[in-house]
């Protein structure tokens, strides 16, 4: 089928040639499945980095009974703008919401924009805080509903995980002998929180993380 119109309807905030702009659909055109999918992704993108967040999208396809061709509808509900009324931080159960928080592009009083979510979340995961054993980063950036039907929350969940490496090298050289040496690498280190005891020290350092863990310093 080719295409014989390509319309928008419901929109507001954007005039229709702003949300096709960049459409592989257009008039003319084969009708292709994964071009319309494109472009339903392409501008649920642009409202949801407006504050549409909660933007809902339809297509109407009328097609002619006489011919190979199909009128196209992008139908919009736009929903309302929303802004954000708070950033929480959750599952930081040694790390310092501070060195959450210092990665987050958003605040209080934005309009929300789900590119800078995406960013805060590529930035937390790029710490490599939080992730579990095999690599995996555990990190999630979204919003959650609020009692204001204007206002959400940006709610960061994150698992924290131990970072702390200890490696021991044993060796031999023909012209150094034996050697043998010690590194420790402790990543999200606090240099104000120490052990419980001295006694407590190594699996608090490198098991669940509580001495020393928690305040986005390095040591190594």
């Amino acid at each position: 089928y080719m295409i014989s119109s390509l319309t928008v309807e419901g929109n507001t905030a954007f005039t229709q040639d702003e949300l096709l702009a960049d459409a592989r659909l257009a008039v003319g055109k084969p009708y292709r499945t994964h071009d319309r999918a494109r472009l339903l992704r392409s501008i649920r993108a642009a409202y949801g980095n407006e504050g549409f967040i909660e933007a809902r999208l339809d297509i109407a396809e009328i097609f002619a009974l006489d011919s190979a061709a199909v009128d196209v509808v992008v139908k919009v509900e736009e929903g309302q703008k929303k802004r954000v009324r708070d950033v929480i931080v959750r599952g930081n159960v040694n790390t310092r919401d501070g060195v959450v928080r210092r990665y987050m592009t958003v605040y209080p009083g934005d309009v929300v924009d789900l590119r800078e979510l995406r960013y805060s979340e590529d930035a937390l995961v790029a710490l490599d805080y939080f992730t579990d054993l095999t690599g995996v980063p555990k990190v999630r950036v979204a919003t959650e509903p609020t009692d204001d039907p204007e206002l959400v929350d940006v709610v960061i969940d994150i698992e924290d995980t131990s970072s702390g490496l200890f490696t021991f090298i044993v060796g031999a050289g023909s012209d150094n002998g034996v050697f043998a040496g010690v590194t420790i690498d402790k990543r999200n280190f606090d240099i104000s929180r120490p052990a419980s005891s001295w006694g407590r020290f190594f699996p608090e350092f490198f098991g669940a993380g509580e001495a020393f863990h928690g305040g986005g310093q390095r040591l190594f």
